[in-house]
């Protein structure tokens, strides 16, 4: 049996580069390059709305600001022994702590109070954001695995030797480049053992990236989709695929015994079903995505 050389394995750097003596990271390169995707895909949406690019771009600035400023302060409620001791760590983002339900939550409030501002209306605005929490979600799990988090447990439960646990993850057709990152010498939170660990990240990209292409098939293909469906499908989507990973996670945010992020995901699959039932038996707002999606931009 070939024997790998474990030792050999240097983890990918978490910094990018470094300019003027501060160290940028891929964690906030991931977030940023996902969030210009996401906007380049809600300003071409946008116009088939007839909504004019500074809506979208004001938008997108402040519900940025707003999203992050959200997963933070989620981050640092669940975490807060951590940093109940040192305050000036919570402002310290570049390393990553990021809570996603905490961003999707603020993103939400923000939408509402900025289409109550803009007179836009929400249910036009959450079909345009939808794709675009898919695609930013996409990108921005690879922040956590430059910075190897986000991970599930360790390969075989410590039951294998480094070289089958190697072989477990290579015959998921990962490449080397995720394998090698995999192995994580320091260990992770709850079960601290070098070895190889479950890209737990990755399944969560790829879940979202089936998810983006359900909703685009979902919007040509279905003729009953109504303006609006494309936030409930998100709500839906995203949350059975967070619950079923978070039970492999070791590294999860705890409400008592419960992990938060599974308690979120039932309530946010309950707000999108129910919302998506109840539009479609009082038939609230009923718009076809095909005819509403035709309209001209405006100037």
């Amino acid at each position: 049996m070939f024997l790998y050389d474990h030792s050999s394995i240097k983890p990918l750097s978490d910094t990018a580069f470094t300019l003027f003596g501060i160290e940028v990271k891929w964690y906030g390169i991931c977030i940023v390059f996902g969030a210009l995707v996401a906007l380049f895909f809600g300003l071409r949406l946008a116009r088939k709305f007839g909504l004019n690019d500074d809506i979208i771009l004001d938008g997108f600035i402040l519900g940025m600001i707003f999203g992050i400023i959200g997963a933070r302060i989620y981050y640092v409620i669940f975490q807060w022994d951590n940093f109940k001791h040192n305050w000036t760590s919570i402002f310290a983002i570049r390393d990553g702590g990021l809570a996603i339900h905490g961003g999707i939550i603020a993103a939400a409030i923000f939408i509402v109070i900025y289409c109550k501002i803009r007179k836009i209306d929400t249910l036009v605005l959450g079909e345009i954001v939808a794709p675009s929490f898919f695609i930013g979600q996409i990108f921005g799990r690879f922040g956590n695995f430059f910075n190897q988090e986000a991970t599930g447990p360790l390969v075989g439960g410590g039951k294998l030797s480094l070289d089958e646990q190697r072989a477990v993850l290579k015959r998921q057709l990962l490449p080397d480049f995720i394998v090698n990152q995999m192995y994580i010498t320091h260990g992770r939170d709850g079960n601290p053992v070098p070895g190889y660990y479950y890209p737990t990240f990755l399944y969560e990209a790829l879940w979202n990236l089936v998810g983006l292409i359900i909703v685009i098939i979902l919007r040509r293909k279905w003729k009953n989709y109504w303006v609006g469906d494309g936030i409930c499908f998100y709500f839906m989507w995203y949350s059975v695929g967070r619950f079923a990973i978070e039970s492999l996670r070791t590294d999860s945010l705890m409400i008592g015994p419960f992990k938060q992020a599974q308690v979120i995901s039932v309530v946010l699959f309950l707000a999108g079903a129910i919302t998506f039932a109840l539009r479609r038996i009082y038939r609230f707002k009923p718009m076809i995505f095909s005819e509403a999606t035709s309209k001209e931009v405006k100037e």
